[in-house]
């Protein structure tokens, strides 16, 4: 008996040493094989920038400009189309759909919505390990579309936005289209094409991502319109220098302290998976335009040179949202454009 009890000890004792490392090697295996897809669908992405004249995958002015007419200076979805009759993309910001020739990927031939995003949820390129069994709860939607698996990748919104007027003159302005005071502007004349990024080595085109969760919610989504505009769409995100973001959202531990969850966990998934810990402990990967993929933790992924096109100005970085939000994250605006102002401002390389 006293034999047996010291085997059993030592088995423990050696479990104990052995578990960490074990977790530890599981945790990298994950990230390699999420880099395995990032680097092909950044491929993937290449191929399609060079099919169609350097034009990018997943915006609303090259590969959905199909769905959409401009009527007297308003954005409007084409009669004919709806969530349940839709060709291609299942929305605006869509990179999978333009992309699913090239890949081979096996999404269903009925222009069907629902059932394109029930394909897309099932593919393993498009799941990353670390994120395969984390479910999205539905909070908007048509029946018959139920809760399922968080997608795991997006995109950088800024490089995808284009002229959109009229009635979303609220939440785009300037000729390119994108946020503008108290948000962000746009170089002039910009439009979702390779040539006028910057850098594409510093532009990121797809990232693990933990949309749509927040400081007061775990993962959910809405799909009730191909129209999806930045705040709704499943694909895009502005990045996780920006203080409504619903994929990186960073309110904890330095910039809200009565946060409920700490939702860099869903992002950050390649990283510590405990909740509120300091910054720097999680990771995500990311594919950038040149096709390199890359590991970030939580404050070098914010920033914002990663997410705006090269010419792209913050003028009001302390500026806040109504909500009370802040526009930049306070620990970006320190690191990154601490001295960005309206008269001198932060101008993305």
């Amino acid at each position: 008996m006293i034999e047996l009890l010291v085997v059993t000890a030592i088995i423990s004792l050696l479990m104990s040493l052995l578990f960490p490392a074990l977790s530890a090697a599981l945790r990298q295996a994950a990230s390699t094989r999420c880099q395995a897809n990032l680097r092909t669908l950044g491929q993937a992405m290449i191929v399609y920038t060079q099919d169609h004249n350097g034009h990018l995958p997943g915006s609303a002015l090259t590969s959905a400009a199909h769905l959409w007419f401009d009527n007297a200076g308003n954005l409007a979805v084409k009669s004919e189309y709806s969530i349940h009759n839709v060709p291609g993309p299942i929305e605006f910001y869509d990179y999978v759909a333009p992309l699913a020739g090239i890949l081979r990927l096996k999404v269903p031939d009925a222009p069907d919505g629902m059932s394109r995003l029930r394909a897309y949820r099932e593919m393993p390129l498009l799941l990353c390990p670390a994120n395969v069994g984390v479910t999205a709860t539905l909070s908007a939607g048509p029946p018959g579309l139920e809760d399922g698996q968080m997608l795991s990748y997006c995109t950088g919104a800024a490089f995808m936005l284009g002229p959109f007027r009229g009635s979303h003159a609220t939440e785009y302005s300037g000729a390119a289209g994108l946020p503008g005071t108290p948000y962000w502007d746009a170089p002039p004349g910009y439009s979702p094409h390779i040539a006028r990024l910057g850098n594409p080595a510093r532009k990121i085109f797809l990232a693990d991502s933990g949309r749509w969760s927040r400081y007061n919610s775990k993962p959910t989504f809405s799909y009730a319109r191909i129209d999806q505009d930045h705040n709704s769409t499943l694909f895009s995100d502005f990045g996780p220098f920006w203080g409504i973001s619903k994929s990186y959202d960073r309110s904890v531990p330095n910039n809200l302290n009565n946060a409920a969850i700490d939702a860099r966990i869903y992002a950050y998934r390649h990283g510590r998976r405990e909740q509120f810990l300091r910054t720097g402990a999680y990771r995500l990967n990311a594919v950038f335009y040149d096709g390199h993929v890359q590991s970030l933790d939580d404050m070098s992924s914010a920033d914002p040179e990663l997410w705006l096109p090269s010419g792209s100005t913050i003028a009001k970085p302390t500026a806040k949202f109504s909500t009370g939000l802040p526009i930049v994250y306070e620990d970006v605006r320190q690191r990154y454009l601490p001295a960005a102002s309206p008269t001198s401002p932060y101008v993305a390389p």
